[in-house]
């Protein structure tokens, strides 16, 4: 890749239901992430860690769109620019995380610059589509999607905050132009509000199981094609791979990808993606919380994980 790769670490964790993965952006440097791509021959700036306001000294963050908006709008705002500023000099910003709540900001920031052009692989055992009325626990690391995609809020007393959080992603994002991986733990509100969305751009787990990564991989950038997509954002929430693997994230479901499926994926999108000519504009790496990991062992499979998509191998593509 001769494109600039922005590492941009956004220490914040209040949009999920627990704290800790505001450690994340460090933890995923002290497993090496700057030096792995490198190696790789990735041109890498490491723009440090996001300077976001202090932060309240909580043991939960539960329900945070009617405790914490004005701190998480606060931070979304600071990423946005962050992001857009990357993209404007033409970088590719790697956003390390934190919660997923930032990907409504970083997201938004790239549907600033490139707008219809743009879409969108979120590869999450969630599908992150709730919005205030339809989310049972009102965590906005859950609303992700809903926000970017504008979705309706239904809900007057929330209205107006809602309004506030989708300034983040001026720009709505087209869900026809949203692709889906290794989901397995939808809420009956994000499966009403994905009623809209084809399921040929869903790969769930069942899918996952049914067919094998390679078949899953094939589908997913012969959907791209289909979409017409040409400039593509990656969302990787760690939360996808199996706990036994990943224990050091804050909602994990068991049933996850393997190792071996995981580092797979990557290696076939990597290909993929570029028989396809299509234009790699952004990631997001998220949810990674050192408090609940062993050994660092979920920073060191996110990684991998990024090493695989920019092209490791086992032994060099000929």
């Amino acid at each position: 890749m001769n494109t600039r790769v922005d590492v941009i670490g956004y220490p914040f964790d209040l949009g999920g239901p627990l704290r800790g993965s505001a450690l994340g952006p460090q933890a995923l440097r002290y497993a090496g992430l700057v030096r792995e791509l490198q190696s790789l021959g990735v041109q890498v700036q490491d723009l440090g860690d996001l300077p976001l306001d202090s932060l309240p000294t909580l043991d939960s963050t539960r329900g945070s769109f009617d405790r914490l908006f004005e701190e998480v709008v606060h931070a979304g705002e600071v990423l946005h620019q962050a992001v857009r500023s990357s993209l404007d000099s033409g970088a590719v910003p790697l956003v390390l995380g934190g919660d997923h709540s930032l990907s409504t900001a970083s997201v938004g920031a790239a549907l600033a610059v490139h707008g219809s052009e743009l879409g969108l692989l979120w590869i999450d055992a969630h599908a992150d589509m709730n919005t205030p009325s339809s989310t049972p626990s009102q965590n906005m690391h859950g609303m992700s999607i809903g926000a970017m995609a504008h979705l309706p809020c239904n809900d007057v007393t929330r209205q107006e905050r809602w309004d506030r959080w989708l300034q983040v992603a001026p720009v709505p994002m087209d869900l026809q132009r949203v692709g889906w991986i290794g989901l397995r733990d939808v809420d009956p509100g994000e499966a009403a509000n994905m009623a809209s969305v084809s399921r040929t751009a869903i790969f769930d787990m069942q899918r996952v199981d049914i067919l094998g990564i390679p078949q899953v991989a094939c589908d997913v950038v012969g959907w791209l094609n289909q979409a017409g997509i040409k400039k593509l954002w990656i969302s990787f929430d760690v939360d996808v791979l199996d706990p036994v693997l990943a224990p050091g994230t804050g909602t994990t479901v068991f049933g996850g990808l393997t190792f071996r499926e995981a580092h797979l994926l990557a290696e076939l999108l990597h290909e993929g993606i570029a028989s396809a000519e299509i234009e790699l504009v952004g990631l997001d790496l998220v949810e990674v919380n050192p408090l609940l990991d062993l050994k660092n062992e979920t920073a060191k499979m996110g990684v991998g994980w990024l090493s695989s998509l920019f092209g490791k191998t086992i032994f060099p593509r000929r």
